[in-house]
């Protein structure tokens, strides 16, 4: 990855906390549908501000979380058994300290895109276990929140990024893997604007708006979103997801 796209992520570490976050529910079940325990190791691929691995440490034996951002890496939370290590995970081989390890499966949040197939296909092959899944989570407004779409379009008004496809989809396929089930959570949501204009910041192509374009951004969200408005607060559906992808011989 480019060092743009590296300060890019430095940027909008800040903000990152503002996205909303994984479902407690998604982690409990997923635990089940993986058949987690005290023996399991994860890997969290490009791991940002820890998210995940936070989320999965107490079900686990330990998590392996890695970023090339050393901003979000700052603010992932510490656990006894989360260890983070930053690193460019379309450079060839893991760092030496886990290039070697074998993980029991791979979970990747909001991310996989950044991975070229072929450093996906690679990490594959030296690092999962046999039998082992890549479990693909995100978590987002849900389509059917009534404002969603034209805070997409503000939001990409301002700064439309870039589009990344479905290149880490892309890279399970060539890997031989497809998706075999997965766990979705929904939930209503009521939050400020406050929170709206910062999860919009923590897109890495908003997040080093100059302080007075950030004032402009509020001030046309604020009318954008006045129809919606009720006791001050928006209501919005959230939904939490993880997809399971596990080899194709294993769906036989």
């Amino acid at each position: 990855m480019t060092a743009e796209t590296r300060d890019a992520f430095d940027a909008t570490s800040k903000f990152y906390d503002r996205r909303l976050p994984y479902d407690t529910r998604l982690f409990q079940q997923l635990a089940i549908e993986l058949a987690l325990g005290p023996e399991v190791s994860l890997l969290d691929i490009c791991c940002g501000n820890g998210q995940l691995s936070v989320g999965f440490a107490d079900r686990v034996k330990e998590v392996v979380g890695i970023d090339f951002s050393e901003g979000m890496l700052k603010r992932a939370p510490q656990r006894p058994n989360i260890r983070y290590l930053r690193h460019d995970l379309n450079a060839p081989a893991l760092p030496g300290a886990v290039a070697d390890h074998r993980f029991h499966h791979f979970v990747v949040g909001r991310a996989i895109h950044w991975l070229t197939p072929e450093s996906l296909v690679a990490l594959i092959g030296s690092n999962l276990r046999p039998g082992g899944s890549v479990v693909n989570c995100g978590a987002g407004w849900s389509d059917d929140t009534p404002w969603l779409e034209q805070y997409v379009a503000l939001r990409k008004s301002y700064r439309p990024g870039q589009a990344r496809g479905g290149r880490g989809n892309a890279g399970l396929g060539m890997a031989g893997f497809a998706q075999q089930g997965g766990v979705r959570v929904n939930k209503t949501i009521w939050c400020d604007l406050e929170l709206l204009v910062k999860h919009a910041l923590s897109y890495s192509s908003l997040g080093d708006m100059a302080p007075d374009e950030v004032e402009y951004f509020r001030e046309d969200l604020t009318k954008l979103m006045e129809p919606y408005r009720a006791d001050g607060l928006y209501q919005g559906n959230a939904v939490t997801w993880g997809a399971i992808y596990r080899r194709n011989e294993q769906l036989a």
